[in-house]
């Protein structure tokens, strides 16, 4: 290359570095934007600072009030909001976004103040307005239980609803849907809710409540054996875990566990041979407990473990049913008003025992003192008078 050439080309080069760094002068103020991190809140020494270091970065200026916003200090930055308007010379569209972003979590944080302090009409009113899918997760669950403690529940189940479309293992708005949809009487749904719920991580555990509504679902749809492993879960919850009476709980137990022992008897008479048989002793392990659990039912749980002992030893052959007709004339004579209920079952137990020790036994003199007694309970009793002549007979009518 020639000298010229070389002068020339030093030459052109010169005009093309003037142009570059014209352009260099030439780029927007937002892309030479200061990024600066803050902490709520700021001082006023702090605040007068960014104030002067950022007074014509309206970017640098929305930064610090985003995250004052993020750290709840709404005045901050609503503060430096404004600023970045006034660097912007003008409606500045990141400015508007983030007032109605302060006005939303305002909002939000007013409905979480009402609800954690049990004011949930409030709670709902600073809520109710709000779109639920720009809520965060722990307010979204506190809107859906404001509901439900309302008595509320379908309004409840929508908002838990909602929120499980974004946060599908959420446990404290699962738990919402559960309890509001057996409250509606939605028990398929909620016995799905339930194992979602206990399927989830649970920082806080789960309470009483959580097995006690799913054993409720449970029983909505007859399915008494889940229903009662559930109660039995709330009743044994720690002490700390604990929300509501467990006199509740322990009634909707004993109440699930005679309908499953119906549930059985009928299982049972509907069927033959051994199937029969093991629905029957089934059945009778359930009264069993029952006793146990509640001593309060004693005479009636003591009469169906009576009949389904009979239906057990049809023959009377060996006197399964025995002990405890023994017992419902123990517990139902000594009554000083016997309504129908108790002289059937005492009527049905003084038979048997008038049955079993004249065919079984052979001993009519025990037999007569039984069939005293059934006459001393119903004088009029036609099938009392000719107990009272021992004729060997079947006295127990078959079932």
């Amino acid at each position: 290359m020639t000298n010229h050439h070389k002068k020339c080309e030093g030459q052109n080069r010169l005009p093309h570095f003037f142009l570059t760094i014209a352009l260099l002068l030439a780029v927007p103020l937002t892309i030479l934007s200061q990024t600066v991190t803050v902490k709520a809140p700021l001082t006023p020494e702090q605040a007068e600072q960014l104030k002067k270091e950022l007074k014509k970065d309206p970017e640098g200026l929305i930064s610090i009030a985003r995250q004052l916003l993020e750290q709840g200090d709404f005045e901050g930055a609503r503060t430096f909001a404004d600023l970045s308007e006034k660097a912007a010379k003008g409606d500045y569209p990141p400015a508007l976004k983030l007032y109605a972003e302060i006005e939303r979590t305002n909002q939000e944080m007013i409905g979480r103040s009402f609800a954690l302090n049990s004011n949930f009409e409030r709670a709902i009113d600073a809520w109710q307005n709000l779109n639920v899918s720009t809520m965060k997760p722990e307010n979204i669950e506190e809107y859906a239980l404001s509901y439900f403690y309302l008595g509320k529940h379908a309004e409840a189940l929508e908002i838990a609803l909602q929120g499980l479309k974004i946060y599908p293992k959420s446990t404290r708005l699962n738990r919402t849907a559960m309890m509001s949809s057996v409250e509606l009487g939605l028990f398929d749904d909620a016995v799905t809710y339930g194992k979602t719920l206990f399927a989830t991580k649970s920082n806080e555990g789960f309470f009483d409540t959580d097995y006690y509504y799913h054993g409720r679902a449970y029983d909505g749809i007859q399915q008494y054996e889940d229903a009662i492993r559930q109660y039995k879960q709330a009743l044994n919850t720690s002490i700390d875990q604990h929300i509501i009476n467990h006199d509740a709980i322990r009634s909707d137990l004993l109440q699930a566990i005679a309908n499953l022992g119906a549930a059985y008897m009928e299982q049972a008479q509907a069927a033959e041979g051994s199937t029969q048989t093991q629905a029957y002793r089934k059945a009778d392990a359930l009264y069993a407990e029952l006793i146990v659990l509640s001593p309060e039912s004693i005479e009636n749980a003591t009469f169906m473990r009576a009949r389904i002992n009979a239906y057990l030893d049809p023959n009377l052959t060996d006197g399964l049913a025995l002990p405890f007709y023994q017992k419902i004339i123990e517990l139902i004579t000594p009554h000083t008003k016997k309504d129908a209920s108790d002289k059937a079952m005492l009527s049905e137990a003084l038979r048997y025992m008038i049955s079993y020790y004249t065919n079984i036994k052979n001993d009519p003199s025990t037999a007569k003192d039984y069939a005293l007694k059934l006459y001393d309970l119903d004088p009029d009793n036609d099938l009392a008078q000719k107990l009272l002549g021992l004729e060997k007979k079947e006295v127990f009518p078959k079932r």
